[in-house]
């Protein structure tokens, strides 16, 4: 069954006789918001993961202060604690 569409959310799959369910895909960490049908697997950015790819890999981050993922470490300085 190929992904649908409903009032501008993609949907997935039948989970558990509920139906289809939306992927709720972070729409920064993904260039679509579409998912795996099967499994829900948000299709990510490169340096984005998670299943809604919601967060930044190891060594990157920014997607929630940003909107994408960036790969240039922070020195102490630059920190906030």
């Amino acid at each position: 069954m190929a992904p649908t569409e409903e009032s501008g959310r993609k949907l997935t799959g039948l989970f558990a006789g509920v139906g289809c369910v939306s992927c709720e895909c972070n729409v920064n960490g993904t260039s679509d918001a579409s998912c795996d049908q099967t499994t829900g697997q948000c299709i990510c950015h490169e340096a984005v993961e998670g299943e809604q790819c919601n967060s930044c890999k190891d060594g990157f981050y920014g997607l929630a202060t940003l909107g994408h993922c960036t790969g240039r470490t922070l020195t102490v300085n630059e920190m906030s604690f």
